[in-house]
């Protein structure tokens, strides 16, 4: 592709915000230029940086014409993708926070899988990695299998498993037809900022006629340890979140709606995603025990409000997994004294206790 004549191919997009990344942004912005597929245009939105970030890329919008500096008052990252947004003009559009980076050929095949088997959305998989110190450290990846749907009721039988398997959450790892995105943005409210992600790509699922999974990792999804992650976002481990049970909530209509909407709400399907959000709201829950900043006062006004969401959501035949159905019943039962040892107990079993945030985007 790169000896061919540039204007031969489609116009992508690529959206890039940024606050507070001086250590990273370069990264990010040397693997979208230095893409195979070339044309392109970059969107950086600088949202309100208040470190170096805006002198690293006006230095990289000096040296590449393709780049677009926006820079604007901190909005948060909902606001910063949806300037990105109404400013790109390209038939097809590529997001990427500036903290991760992507390889070199990610555009060229995403496009060729969209252009070839004419879908509305392409999905990769994408690796996860840690960043200390300017090292990325390569902690494995996110995988889902080569899968062609054409219609709604295929991309219906798959959506919650690529949701529960977290590859259809980010942006990052998809490539969408801009017509797609015509009037749908990004939730700017900053109360649903960890949610920012999932809930912009469930809303989209309605109007997808038909997605296309690439089995091969191209996206480089980055981690920070807890100092660095500080700057930029409130979240780290065994911090209780308030608003993770609205956003919770939030998404899990989200997703029943969608199921409803195709009228696919099979019993296997609604088991499935019932025991999953129990399970979510278990976990937010093993949070606000192991949260010890917490007075005991507002732990049990929590703990009521998860118990009130709980009991107005599900019933304890809707839960199929008995391990979550009895820890359901303790809180249905408000035991909270009995709650506190299980999760505790809980807190040193490593196989129970997958981050409850781990791959969900904050700005």
């Amino acid at each position: 592709m790169q000896n061919m004549e540039v204007n031969k191919y489609p116009l992508i997009s690529v959206i890039i915000p940024c606050f507070n990344l001086e250590k990273v942004i370069g990264k990010c912005i040397e693997s979208v230029v230095n893409q195979t597929y070339k044309n392109i245009e970059i969107i950086i939105v600088n949202d309100g940086s208040g470190d170096k970030s805006g002198i690293v890329i006006d230095d990289y919008a000096k040296i590449d014409r393709r780049i677009i500096v926006i820079d604007q008052p901190n909005g948060g990252v909902g606001f910063a993708y949806n300037q990105g947004l109404k400013r790109a003009t390209g038939d097809y559009i590529y997001i990427i926070d500036g903290d991760n980076y992507i390889d070199i050929e990610l555009l060229e095949v995403l496009y060729k899988h969209i252009s070839e088997h004419a879908c509305d959305v392409v999905v990769c998989d994408y690796y996860i990695e840690d960043y200390e110190k300017g090292l990325y450290t390569n902690i494995g990846y996110l995988q889902f299998p080569a899968i062609k749907m054409d219609n709604r009721d295929k991309i219906a039988v798959h959506a919650f498993d690529m949701y529960k398997k977290y590859i259809w959450q980010s942006p990052c790892n998809k490539l969408y037809k801009s017509e797609l995105l015509r009037d749908l943005f990004f939730e700017e409210d900053r109360s649903f900022m960890m949610i920012v992600d999932s809930d912009f790509n469930l809303r989209l699922l309605s109007r997808l006629n038909s997605v296309v999974t690439i089995n091969k990792p191209y996206v480089h999804y980055v981690q920070y340890n807890i100092k660095f992650r500080k700057q930029i976002t409130s979240m780290w481990k065994y911090k209780y979140e308030s608003m993770a049970i609205t956003c919770e909530e939030r998404l899990y209509y989200y997703i029943k709606n969608y199921y409803s909407y195709l009228n696919a709400f099979g019993v296997k399907n609604k088991e499935d995603i019932n025991n999953y959000f129990v399970g979510r709201f278990l976990r937010i829950t093993q949070q606000l025990f192991l949260d010890r900043r917490l007075i005991k006062k507002v732990r049990i006004q929590e703990l009521n409000r998860i118990r009130n969401k709980l009991g107005n959501m599900f019933m304890d035949k809707d839960i199929t997994y008995l391990p979550y159905r009895f820890l359901f019943n303790m809180i249905m039962n408000k035991h909270w004294a009995f709650l506190n040892v299980i999760y505790i107990g809980l807190s040193y079993c490593r196989s129970y206790l997958p981050r409850l945030f781990k791959l969900m985007k904050a700005g």
